[in-house]
């Protein structure tokens, strides 16, 4: 009978078909790996990673884990059970340990880019109304253009509570959309500033999802004043992990603004975004 390792077993059973970012993980395993066989002949006082303790007390299995600090000062019981996997978790976790530089180079660029979706994750677990307060817009304006407007004229009374409700429900949507997409950017935006993302494509992935935040914070009313398509572009290429033409964005630096106050703000930011990213795609 074949032996199907845990984690931090040195031999793995072999699989017919290997999820796409399994040779990404037993790279990752690898180097840590190594960084534990290095670390263990200098014996240092507190190593970056070290083995869990044997003992049965801790560990009855007697588990081969690779424990990592939690910081780069760390009491010699600080710390935490690695991430194996290459994203955003396990790259966090080596920088915080003070060995961000060490992280393998040919998984760099994938552990940033799973910020993300580690950001999107969160954010639409926190908003959860958001999406209802959508579908429900949806339904008022359905109604409005559906039904309203050929049962009524502009005078009735019914035709002015119709209007009047698409309006209430707009303004709703548009506060929530606000608060939802400037918590995304600021998310993404202090990840960036704790310079952890270094890789060129991870920087243009991150900002873009900065900027489709923006661009989606914006009031319905100043919405219209973006250059056509281009969330539906910034959305497609975010999800796709891909980076846009930068010509896509240069329309971005002279949208109007309607309402003072917090849009000017967005538009400040909109303005940044697109302009790190069209020097970003001209960088070596």
């Amino acid at each position: 009978m074949k032996k199907t390792l845990s984690v931090g077993n040195r031999s793995r059973k072999p699989t017919a078909r290997a999820h796409p970012d399994e040779s990404l993980n037993n790279k990752l395993y690898e180097a840590l790996d190594s960084l534990l066989q290095a670390e263990s002949q200098e014996k240092p006082d507190v190593p970056a990673v070290r083995l869990k303790s044997t003992d049965s007390t801790y560990n009855p299995g007697h588990e081969r884990i690779i424990l990592i600090r939690r910081n780069p000062f760390p009491k010699s019981s600080e710390y935490e059970r690695t991430v194996t996997q290459v994203n955003f978790r396990s790259l966090k976790q080596w920088c915080l340990a003070g060995i961000g530089d060490l992280y393998p180079k040919e998984c760099r660029e994938e552990a940033e880019l799973n910020l993300l979706d580690t950001v999107h994750g969160e954010i639409r677990a926190k908003y959860k109304d958001s999406r209802n307060l959508y579908f429900k817009h949806i339904d008022v304006v359905a109604k409005f253009n559906e039904e309203i407007v050929h049962e009524y004229s502009e005078g009735d009374l019914e035709y002015k509570r119709a209007q009047w409700d698409v309006k209430q429900s707009e303004i709703e949507l548009d506060k929530v959309s606000a608060v939802e997409n400037m918590d995304r950017y600021q998310r993404l935006h202090s990840e960036m500033r704790r310079g952890w993302i270094i890789t060129k494509k991870g920087r243009q992935m991150v900002i873009q999802a900065m900027l489709l935040a923006m661009c989606d914070a914006l009031p319905s009313s100043e919405k219209i004043h973006l250059p056509e398509k281009i969330r539906h572009n910034l959305r497609t290429a975010v999800a796709a992990k891909e980076v846009m033409d930068p010509g896509q964005l240069e329309g971005l630096a002279d949208i109007p603004t309607t309402e003072p106050g917090v849009s000017d703000g967005i538009k400040a930011a909109i303005q940044d975004c697109a302009e790190k990213l069209i020097n970003l795609s001209h960088s070596a």
